[in-house]
């Protein structure tokens, strides 16, 4: 008897020896797959960060690219510290659905019952609000947003700033990204709660998460250990500082700095009741309008349900896709604006499951001349692009092509991405050969004038 079971303990041990020498192959194999994806936006200046990966509770990958302070040589590892721009609003939300669950509001509250003589007060609710459906126009597109960036601000003193402006729409007609909307949350999580935006989320998130490395960056000087440095391109294939933000002119919409490591944990606590009841966490994530849930996007990716959420802010761009049926989550965080994040950590999840996606190609060559003089010139968007009639400058130097405000990256014959905000653009000829119309982004017919 005790030899039989000695027996089945060894075939046992040699099962489960057997079993991890496969997995850390297959581990093994999927990092240098990730690696070697990565490499040429790295080796390019167009990404620097940290990527996790993870399913059923097991990290698969997780590490650092480029540097966290190009001045002092200090690499991006697993701990480094992000600002994580619009991922913030899931915790945002998080922290009004968890004033619910206390019986302080409710999201079918108008926000006239905390904000009184709020224009449309009567007809704006919270769930608007957390819904981007309020028909309150974005704080970021005000000419006086830029001016009060640099500088410590409140809830109220953003709110200042677009509480006279008119509705774009009536409210819970439309859908339209504003941060003003996440900017009122946090007002509203301060007036209900009696505490900051920060310290609410501390105390009842992150730190019941145990996620040390994650806060609202309240204050300028605070001296966080491990911090990344924002970088941006600097107009000429590399990179330079960003410029200057207080983030708590992002309070509520993009204030909160994290790593990939907490983010995780924020993951893992999102299938459980650790923060959330079960009916909160069924609200956080009902498709409301235009794929939008309470602080997450929703889609079909890959032929598979994701619920997902990026973000961009000077010098940072954020990503993390979580796919619940196959309990896998992808985390890209960047200490660089080129809003690589969202791509990079939509390949992985096509290398994880093995579906089809493209290996970067950068090219780092010159325009041939005569492509360059025809290209050249003024192209005329019109009226729904993002910046409604823009007439956008293409210029040549030294062998290579610009826009107003970036770097051109030259792929096929008449192709090029677009390197500040990586948008495909397409140079299109009419019937004599002359360039006549361009495609940018999703948007066609743009004329040259």
């Amino acid at each position: 008897m005790k030899t039989r079971l000695i027996t089945s303990i060894t075939v046992l041990c040699f099962v489960l020896a057997f079993n991890q020498s496969c997995l850390s192959q297959k581990q093994a194999s999927f990092s240098g797959k990730v690696d070697e994806y990565i490499s040429p936006y790295v080796n390019t200046n167009n990404f620097s960060g940290a990527v996790l990966v993870a399913q059923k509770g097991e990290i698969l990958y997780n590490k650092g690219f480029g540097m966290a302070d190009e001045d002092f040589d200090i690499p991006n590892k697993p701990d480094t510290k992000y600002h994580i721009a619009s991922l913030s609003k899931s915790f945002t939300a998080a922290a009004i659905l968890l004033l619910q669950e206390r019986g302080l509001l409710h999201t079918s509250d108008t926000i006239s019952k905390f904000i009184p003589g709020f224009p449309n007060g009567s007809k704006i609710t919270i769930h608007h609000l957390l819904t981007h459906t309020s028909g309150i126009p974005n704080i970021n597109s005000m000419p006086e947003y830029n001016k009060i960036a640099p500088f410590p601000q409140t809830p109220a003193s953003l709110m200042a700033i677009f509480i006279n402006k008119p509705l774009e729409f009536e409210p819970g007609t439309k859908y339209a990204y504003s941060n003003s909307n996440y900017n009122l949350l946090a007002y509203i999580i301060e007036k209900v709660s009696g505490k900051s935006y920060g310290d609410f989320t501390a105390e009842n998130i992150f730190t019941p998460l145990h996620m040390t490395s994650t806060s609202h960056h309240g204050k300028a000087n605070w001296n966080i250990k491990h911090m990344a440095i924002g970088y941006q391109s600097d107009n000429n294939f590399g990179i330079e500082k960003a410029n200057y933000l207080d983030w708590t002119t992002k309070t509520g919409n993009g204030s909160l700095y994290s790593t990939t490591e907490d983010l995780y944990k924020w993951d893992r606590a999102l299938y459980t009741e650790k923060t959330l009841s079960r009916e909160s966490l069924e609200k956080m994530f009902t498709v409301y309008i235009a794929q939008t849930g309470y602080g997450w996007f929703m889609d079909n990716h890959l032929s598979r349900k994701r619920i997902y959420f990026n973000g961009r802010s000077p010098g940072f761009s954020s990503y993390i896709g979580r796919y619940p049926a196959e309990d896998v989550c992808i985390i890209v965080l960047s200490n660089n604006y080129i809003p690589l994040a969202t791509q990079i950590g939509s390949d992985i999840a096509a290398m994880l499951f093995g579906e089809k996606y493209e290996s970067p190609k950068i090219n780092t060559g010159k325009t041939d001349p005569q492509i360059s003089r025809e290209i050249i010139g003024q192209y005329q968007f019109d009226e729904k692009f993002y910046q409604p009639n823009m007439l956008m400058t293409i210029r040549e130097k030294d062998g290579r092509l610009f826009t107003d405000w970036g770097e051109l990256i030259p792929g096929d014959p008449l192709q090029y991405i677009d390197r500040v905000y990586w948008f495909d653009i397409q140079f299109e000829k009419d019937s004599s050969g002359k360039i006549t119309t361009l495609k940018y982004d999703t948007f066609k017919g743009i004329k040259k004038k």
